[in-house]
């Protein structure tokens, strides 16, 4: 390199730190503000789940505890139904707040960094918060919330009703007893399936891979993956569509181990340099990234009745470090998969055995091959065949079939486990989703059913694979809800694929 490049790289690092320390300020202030607020929501909204358990355990009510049982559920429904809302509202609220905070943050940092793309996308990231905080004025005014969170908890009450005839019909004493015990049906604390989950998320490290060759190479780009303006592939420059991974980091890492966010001349002097000096590390996700969408998966899965616990943090998790898997190919950096992937068997991520169905397993990676947004392995929809097979799961009401697949043809290391894969994509603020939805095909759930945007099930491609309409709600779902949700149905199919695919989970 000559001395005028040293010059211009040293000058653009100086504005890359200057750029960081802003946004990582202002990001480290609101998430912890946030964290705080929203914890002691989160804390409440279990308290008054907690009672209503309580009551509907001591009442009897998910038994068919009689009329005086119904009446009782109905006020204490309502009841903390409105304290939900006001809850829900508050959490709307700050999380809206905190996110335009941080996108004047995103801003600031993109324009000092030179990363005008990024700086554009977190601008109308904003404008799409503030119209959202409109939207929460009118939901709050029009008593949304209020009415919301009561519909949500009958919405429970009513699953837990079908769970309890479901394990009635199907186990006899004592296993019945047993799993009731274990989902706290007979009291105890909030009933539910408790599993514990696994994220990893995809990472690049050059002690172990030549990154410097495949950025020269164009298999590729450090820059973009760092969220600078690259001349060498200005399409994936910017963080701004089409991007493919707009929250990806590239950290440098030092001889204790600690990590920096990479500057421009760093990078510059990694790839130039015949020695190529220094160490990094490339994530697929950022840790707030990937945070938003463990606690968006956790939160939406207790409305199936599953209640996961992540192995990464949901709050404060700038003070951790992301559970990794490390890849080394071009191959895994373009994620080639489909339901009969043997990837985690072959990387020994999963055994193919039935333990693994009760330790949900979630990987973050860089992209798809296809281009999707996420994939479910080990799961095989039977009525999608030609023909249909018959189906060991009665009752569903949503036309899917969805059974667990072991293995492909062959003997082990043939094994598939099971497990799910999801990206980042612009906008991020939709891609929060995207776990949720690939852990209700873990659970059984299929886009069948599901043909509304309010539905976490929906599927944008399969809609316009299928030439129906518009997909317009038949519910007024910015009233009851302000996100997409997973339904009764949902719920209910859900668990007819727990027990009968599932159930030496329970």
């Amino acid at each position: 390199m000559s001395v005028w490049s040293d010059v211009g790289n040293g000058l653009a690092a100086g504005a890359s730190t200057a750029g960081n320390a802003v946004e990582g300020g202002v990001d480290t202030a609101c998430d912890g503000a946030e964290a705080v607020v929203i914890g002691g929501c989160d804390a409440a909204e279990a308290g008054t789940t907690f009672v209503s358990d309580a009551v509907d355990t001591a009442t009897g009510a998910s038994n068919g505890g009689g009329p005086a049982a119904t009446a009782v559920t109905v006020v204490v429904n309502v009841v903390l139904g409105v304290v939900d809302g006001v809850l829900d509202f508050v959490k709307a609220a700050t999380h809206s707040g905190f996110e335009s905070l941080r996108d004047i943050g995103g801003i600031f940092g993109g324009l000092l960094r030179g990363d005008f793309g990024y700086a554009a996308g977190r601008f109308i990231d904003l404008l799409g918060q503030i119209a959202f905080g409109l939207l929460l004025i009118l939901r709050v005014l029009a008593l949304g919330y209020f009415v919301g969170a009561i519909v949500r908890r009958y919405k429970r009450d009513a699953l837990r009703r079908f769970v309890e005839g479901l394990l009635a019909s199907t186990f006899g004493q004592p296993q019945l007893g047993a799993i009731r015990r274990r989902l706290r049906l007979t009291g105890g604390g909030i009933w539910g399936l408790r599993l514990a989950a696994t994220h990893k998320v995809c990472m690049f490290d050059s002690d172990h891979t030549p990154l410097w060759s495949l950025h020269q190479d164009g298999s590729l780009d450090l820059y973009a993956l760092a969220g600078l303006w690259s001349s060498d592939t200005r399409r994936n420059s910017g963080r701004i569509y089409p991007h493919d991974c707009p929250t990806s980091v590239v950290m440098f890492v030092h001889e204790n181990g600690s990590e920096t966010r990479a500057t421009r001349f760093g990078l510059s002097r990694y790839i130039n340099d015949p020695k190529h000096p220094g160490r990094i590390r490339v994530y697929a996700m950022s840790r707030r990234a990937i945070a938003q969408k463990l606690r968006m998966a956790r939160v939406k899965c207790e409305e199936i009745g599953v209640r996961l616990s992540w192995n990464d943090s949901e709050r404060f998790y700038l003070l951790g470090q992301s559970d990794t898997h490390e890849i080394t190919t071009t191959q895994e950096l373009n994620f080639s998969g489909n339901g009969d992937n043997t990837y985690f068997a072959d990387r020994g991520l999963r055994t193919g055995t039935a333990g693994d169905d009760c330790t949900p397993l979630a990987l973050g990676i860089f992209n798809f091959a296809p281009g999707n947004f996420g994939l479910v392995v080990g799961r095989d929809d039977l009525d999608s065949k030609t023909p249909p097979e018959p189906c060991p799961t009665g009752g569903r009401t949503d036309g899917c079939c969805m059974v667990i697949k072991r293995r492909t043809d062959g003997p082990p290391p043939a094994a598939l486990g099971s497990a799910v894969v999801h990206r980042d994509f612009w906008p991020t603020h939709f891609a929060r989703f995207i776990l949720a939805h690939e852990l209700g095909h873990y659970f059984g759930l299929c886009h069948k059913g599901n043909e509304t945007w309010e539905h976490i099930m929906f599927s944008n491609a399969a809609w316009k694979a299928s030439g129906r309409p518009v997909p317009l709600s038949g519910t007024p779902p910015f009233y009851w809800h302000d996100e997409p949700i997973f339904t009764l149905e949902n719920g209910k199919n859900a668990w007819r694929f727990i027990v009968q695919q599932m159930p030496h989970c329970l």
